[in-house]
């Protein structure tokens, strides 16, 4: 085995057909349309019933004319691959290869070790395309010695000994149509409508009044439900920047993940899901599989997409404008933009009964849930505050004791029944705190009290750039610029305490009950509850329960930044006695079936078990 087996051993790309393959020489009625060689023959394996493998990036760039008719699958191949510098072979009774021909015919270039399933049969059975015919080994003869050597590959780096990461890995890929059937304007809405997506907590809109608030625009990915922060978002086969917020997970532990809506959605050529944990390959953070998005390369001309959507009997609507850019450079290279921009209102509580208040026990009337207390989910922080005096002391006017035994009172109006001790202006002091069924009426309903957003009010531009242009015959530049803004507004309930964190009012407070008699300053104390058993000096009280209503509810405005830039070289580079092509970085869209892991500039140890030696390669 050569080196560049080693290095191209991960880049293999398998578009699995049906498992119900024909025989090569079937005849199948095709219709592939004119445009790029990859994506011709992924359509060509679908209608074929075959398993083709390809692996040459360059095959992006190339063009084929439509082939429409009834054919074998010989026939389709020497079509589309007539004049485009590849040939094939059958390596299986429904396993075809694509190779790229050397330029000076001495051979072909095998830049992939792909293993396939089904039995192998020799390396020359099959055709070539008919500008480039070789001769087809008969079927009947045995496997090739290569191919029943079993080999060890060690590699020392990002992925585990033992992985099978030449083996089909069950991918999910979505084509353009599909998606534009979703009728998604970002990439939470997008995500979403993947089968194997489980549910996505970390955005704006959920536990409203948290932290969760004050992310502003932000989706994420929770393949097969095994948890946020456990699935790698790719673009363009290339890992995106984590969001900067963390969110608790169930277990309380911080998760960081990636924000979808900086995703461009609008000119996808592919959204590709790799079903299975990739952990092997790609690090941790692909526990639960991977998701990669894969933009249109090479357009040539403009496009432009308008799209309106409102919630019908709400407030809701939302407007999104998309520009798609692209003009070849010559011969040499493309350059393309893609441009979003997303306008959003408010989703308001009021809009949906059930979200215009928290007690829901209106809407099961008539039904054996009638009257239940579970339904009723109002606030027990409430502007009603509770409190309880410093250690607990009892505080009594004459036998009728204004606290219960742990010192807790509560403030309430002097209409509900338990009233103590009157403060004048229709409120009083009652023992205890204010979460008895009695005092229901105290509860707290920020929906109904201030219409708080249940969705935030959105405005959202998402512009990227791509690009590549042939400096050499054997040198190409490439480029990613992105830019990604959006701006929330939510109005949010009031802020309440938190009994983690109680708040302490002095005996010399004004408004305190059980101020002192008299202040610092001689003035007597005009609050002060006559004929309590306090210390003159007055007793300091803990507000332990309160929700700041009286200063207005939270308006929440949050604005995320996300930049992208990418450029690099790529280059074909001679090595050994045929060509081999080396990345320095590639900018063709990656698959997630090339599993794009580079092992150049790694040390790789390879054994062939045949002549017992063992070899380093750099």
């Amino acid at each position: 085995m050569h080196i560049r087996h080693l290095l191209f051993a991960t880049t293999a790309i398998i578009v699995a057909a049906p498992a119900a393959a024909q025989a090569a020489d079937a005849r199948y009625t095709v219709n592939l349309p004119a445009g790029a060689l990859d994506s011709a023959l992924f359509q060509a394996a679908q209608q074929t019933n075959l398993q083709m493998i390809f692996t040459d990036p360059a095959i992006a760039r190339v063009k084929v004319p439509r082939v429409s008719g009834n054919y074998s699958a010989r026939e389709v191949l020497d079509r589309l691959l007539a004049k485009t510098g590849y040939t094939y072979r059958f390596t299986g009774p429904r396993s075809v290869r694509v190779l790229a021909i050397e330029k000076n015919g001495a051979k072909l270039r095998a830049s992939a070790l792909t293993r396939v399933d089904g039995p192998q049969v020799a390396a020359g059975q099959g055709r070539t395309a008919p500008q480039a015919a070789a001769p087809a080994a008969d079927p009947q003869d045995g496997p090739s010695p290569d191919a029943q050597v079993q080999k060890d590959i060690v590699v020392v780096g990002t992925q585990i000994k033992g992985s099978k990461v030449t083996e089909a890995l069950p991918v999910t890929r979505l084509d353009q149509s599909q998606i534009e059937a979703t009728g998604a304007v970002s990439g939470d809405e997008l995500f979403r409508s993947i089968p194997q997506m489980g549910d996505v907590s970390f955005n704006s809109s959920y536990l409203p009044n948290s932290s969760n608030s004050a992310r502003g625009d932000v989706g994420s990915v929770n393949l097969r439900n095994l948890g946020v922060g456990n699935t790698l978002v790719l673009l363009n086969g290339r890992r995106v920047v984590a969001h900067p917020t963390s969110r608790a997970d169930d277990n309380l532990v911080p998760t960081l993940t990636y924000n979808t809506n900086a995703i461009p959605v609008f000119g996808l050529d592919r959204l590709e899901v790799l079903r299975d944990g990739a952990a092997a390959i790609y690090g941790s953070d692909a526990v639960a599989g991977v998701v990669n998005t894969v933009l249109k390369t090479d357009f040539n001309g403009a496009q432009i997409e308008g799209q309106t959507g409102w919630a019908e009997g709400t407030n809701l609507a939302e407007n999104t404008l998309n520009v798609l850019l692209g003009k070849n450079l010559g011969d040499r290279g493309n350059i393309t933009l893609f441009a979003s921009y997303d306008r959003r209102t408010a989703l308001k509580a009021s809009d949906q009964d059930y979200t215009a208040t928290y007690n829901l026990t209106s809407l099961f009337d008539g039904t054996r849930f009638a009257g239940s207390t579970s339904l009723d989910g109002r606030s027990t922080i409430t502007p009603w505050g509770s409190f309880q005096t410093y250690k607990n002391v009892v505080v009594k006017i004459g036998a009728t004791s204004l606290t219960n035994a742990s010192g807790q009172f509560h403030i309430q109006p002097s209409t509900n029944a338990g009233c103590q001790a009157s403060l004048g202006n229709g409120i009083c002091i009652d023992d205890g705190t204010n979460s008895a069924a009695a005092d229901r009426n105290l509860r707290f309903d920020a929906p109904h009290a201030y219409n708080t957003d249940v969705m935030p009010s959105l405005q959202r531009l998402n512009l990227f750039l791509t690009g590549h242009y042939q400096l050499t015959d054997g040198l190409e530049f490439f480029g990613e610029a992105g830019y990604y803004v959006a701006k929330t507004r939510s109005v949010q309930a009031p802020t309440g305490t938190l009994s983690s964190g109680p708040l302490v009012i002095p005996a010399s407070n004004y408004w305190n009950p059980f101020g002192p008699v008299t202040f610092a300053n001689g003035q007597a104390n005009p609050n002060r509850l006559a004929g309590i058993n306090a210390p003159a000096a007055g007793l300091p009280v803990t507000l332990s329960s309160y929700n700041f209503a009286d200063v207005g509810p939270n308006i929440v405005d949050v604005r995320n930044d996300q930049f992208r830039l990418l450029g690099g070289l790529r280059r074909d580079q001679d090595q050994d006695d045929a060509h081999q092509q080396v990345d320095a970085g590639d900018d063709r869209p990656q698959g997630l079936e090339r599993l794009a892991v580079p092992l150049a500039g790694r040390r790789c140890r390879h054994r062939d078990r045949r002549r017992g030696t063992a070899r380093d390669a750099e």
